[in-house]
C-alpha cells in the first residue's frame, strides 16, 4: 500500500509542477499572438550614465500616455511614463517584452494622481528588453481595446495550451483511477480496465478539455472586456 501512496504523490506533484513551469508561458505566447504592437522608438538620451529609450505609445493612447521611457540601471531595467492630460486615476498593463520578442510579463498598474504629469517607476522583470503600454481605463471609464484578429499564431498555440492541459488531465485521470483500482483490490494488482476503456475515457477526457480550453481562450481573449479589478495599487 506505502508504494502506491508514493506513487499517487508523485505523480500528481509532477502534473502540478508540468502545470505550473509550462502553462503560464504558452498563456503568454496565446495572449501575445492578440496584442498588436503600435509603440515606436522617438529619442534615445543619457542621464548619469543611464542609457533612456523614449517611446510613443499607439496613437489613441496619447490622449492620456503622452510618451515612456525605459532605462537600465545595475539592479536593473526601469519604465516611467508621461501624462498627456491631467487625469485622476489611470489603469494600465504593461507588455514586457524579451529579446525574442516574447511577452515575459505582464504588469497591472493601477495609479491614482494629483496634477501630476508622470507615472511612478515602474521596476521591470529580469530578463526584459522593451515593453508595450496598454491603456485599460482613465477616470472609472473602460478604454477601448484593440486586439489582432484570429491568426495562425494564436490557434497554434492554442493548440499547444489545449494538448497540454488534456495530457495534464489524463494524468490525473489515469493516477486516481489506477490508485481506486488498487484501494478495491487490496493493492494486489487484480483489477485493470482494458485497453479500450482507457482509450475511451482518456480520448473522452481529452476531447472534452481541448473543446472547452478553446471555447473558453477565444471567449476570454476577443470578446470579453478585460477589467482592472484584478490590478494592485
Amino acid at each position: 500500500m506505502g508504494f502506491w501512496i508514493v506513487w499517487l504523490i508523485l505523480g500528481a506533484c509532477f502534473a502540478v509542477l508540468y502545470s505550473v513551469l509550462l502553462f503560464p508561458r504558452i498563456l503568454m505566447r496565446a495572449y501575445g499572438a492578440t496584442v498588436p504592437v503600435r509603440d515606436r522608438l522617438i529619442g534615445r538620451a543619457s542621464d548619469d550614465n543611464r542609457a533612456i529609450l523614449v517611446y510613443e505609445p499607439a496613437l489613441s493612447a496619447r490622449r492620456y500616455l503622452k510618451s515612456y521611457r525605459i532605462w537600465r540601471e545595475p539592479d536593473g531595467m526601469f519604465f516611467q511614463a508621461d501624462l498627456g492630460t491631467r487625469v485622476a486615476l489611470l489603469r494600465y498593463e504593461i507588455l514586457v517584452y524579451n529579446a525574442s520578442n516574447e511577452i515575459i510579463e505582464v504588469i497591472g498598474v493601477k495609479e491614482t494622481f494629483n496634477n501630476e504629469l508622470m507615472t511612478h517607476v515602474t521596476a521591470l522583470p529580469r530578463g526584459a528588453d522593451y515593453v508595450s503600454v496598454r491603456l485599460i481605463c482613465v477616470d472609472d471609464t473602460p478604454f477601448p481595446r484593440e486586439r489582432r484578429p484570429f491568426n495562425g499564431k494564436f490557434a497554434a498555440w492554442l493548440c499547444v495550451l489545449g494538448g497540454s492541459l488534456a495530457a495534464t488531465v489524463d494524468l490525473l485521470v489515469w493516477l486516481g483511477v489506477t490508485f481506486t483500482l488498487r484501494c478495491l483490490d487490496g493493492f494486489t494488482s487484480v483489477y485493470s480496465l482494458p485497453f479500450w476503456d482507457w482509450f475511451v475515457l482518456l480520448g473522452s477526457t481529452t476531447i472534452v478539455v481541448v473543446l472547452l480550453t478553446v471555447a473558453v481562450a477565444v471567449v476570454r481573449f476577443f470578446f470579453v472586456r478585460r477589467r482592472g479589478s484584478s490590478y494592485g495599487s
